[in-house]
């Protein structure tokens, strides 16, 4: 995890702000780009390419490109090789240098070759143009203000803020989503002209006509599936092995969460075939009845895991609340958000990178609330 931000104009004291105020989220190393009109900055957390030589901002050959990105590119490693048969040159073993040249090949449409979890952004000097891109699902955050030719943006709100023109106005329009649908549905915030730049979004500035132009670069595609149930087995397994395998790319420590659940005992099952070393992999609990121990433990001696076990105190998470929500920069709208907070502030002196398993009650229907979308409602009741 990084942080990004930047403005469109020259303001050494401003991006300086801007980055100290997300320098949580990549405490390791600070990298500015700063012309005559624009700022740039990012706080790094050193995922690929641990050397100093990976910082942000990254350039390209004749340092005419800039980017800056808060994720992974999970087919860098692909692309780069592509880059450099076509004569790309490159000076990092980084995912975020893959950027600046596929924006030199392909201008922007380079987003639609990249695999992964993103919120980035391109300075293109020679055609004076700024391209800010989040990912299709929006996994990475990506926040921006606009007004009197004046634009800001960064991974965190609370980066916004620094600038004094922000104004903290309550948007009620937002609070009225967030209140129906435990968040707000099209990009606004909480506050009055701060926004969301959506999933599958980019969001282009170009300084000569001082223009901003959002679109929507992907949108999710639903067929019929016609296959058979061992077919759509034999499927998700690939799909599930390659996505497996492809987030193992990292330079950095790597873990795994695991509940005993089916969702991340599967995950770590794969990543344990699919690994070389043993997987480390940590099971929280409160120290109560409901705690996951013992079927974590059944998990991780079956997959040979080196496995730990971590005890939150309830006291702990209560004290943390101020801090979490502080982090979120929105009300909670689901409480998961608390344990997995104290989960990934425990395991991360253990690891860097850890895979979690989220989101797949949501993607394979989990939860009773969907069992009014089966085609048999009544076939939870047989089983």
């Amino acid at each position: 995890m990084c942080g990004i931000c930047g403005i469109n104009w020259t303001d050494k004291d401003l991006i300086k702000l801007m980055g100290n105020a997300c320098k949580h989220r990549g405490p390791e190393q600070e990298g500015f780009y700063i012309d005559h009109e624009i700022s740039l900055c990012c706080e790094r957390l050193r995922v690929m390419d641990l050397r100093d030589i990976g910082g942000q901002p990254i350039h390209n050959e004749d340092e005419t490109i800039w980017a800056i990105q808060n994720g992974e590119i999970y087919n860098f490693k692909e692309l780069k090789k592509e880059l450099e048969d076509k004569g790309h040159k490159f000076y990092s073993n980084t995912d975020t240098e893959v950027l600046v040249h596929l924006y030199e090949e392909f201008d922007e449409n380079f987003i639609e070759h990249m695999d992964g979890m993103f919120a980035c952004a391109i300075w293109d000097l020679k055609n004076k143009k700024l391209i800010i891109a989040r990912d299709r699902l929006g996994i990475k955050p990506m926040y921006y203000w606009f007004k009197n030719d004046r634009l800001i943006f960064a991974s965190e709100i609370k980066s916004i803020l620094q600038y004094e023109e922000v104004k903290r106005e309550l948007n009620y329009s937002g609070l009225c989503q967030f209140v129906t649908y435990a968040y707000t549905i099209d990009g606004q915030t909480l506050l009055k002209n701060l926004n969301e730049l959506l999933p599958g979004h980019k969001l282009t500035y170009d300084f000569s006509e001082k223009s901003l132009k959002i679109e929507k670069y992907w949108n999710l595609k639903l067929t019929d599936n016609r296959l058979s149930e061992n077919e759509n087995f034999v499927e998700i397994k690939k799909l599930l092995e390659n996505s497996i395998n492809k987030r193992k790319v990292s330079d950095a420590p790597l873990g795994a969460l695991l509940s005993g659940g089916l969702d991340s005992s599967v995950m770590v099952a794969m990543l344990t075939k699919l690994t070389d070393t043993s997987v480390q992999t940590f099971t929280t609990g409160f120290g109560n009845e409901l705690d996951e121990f013992k079927e974590a433990q059944i998990v991780a001696e079956h997959c040979g895991t080196n496995h730990t076990e971590i005890l939150i105190d309830f006291s702990d998470l209560t004290k943390s609340l101020p801090r979490i929500l502080w982090h979120m920069e929105f009300p909670f709208g689901r409480p998961s958000i608390l344990s997995n907070y104290m989960v990934a502030e425990a395991i991360k002196k253990y690891v860097t990178v850890a895979y979690t398993g989220e989101g797949s009650d949501e993607l394979f229907g989990g939860y009773n609330r969907y069992v009014q979308y089966a085609k048999n409602p009544e076939f939870l009741k047989n089983k």
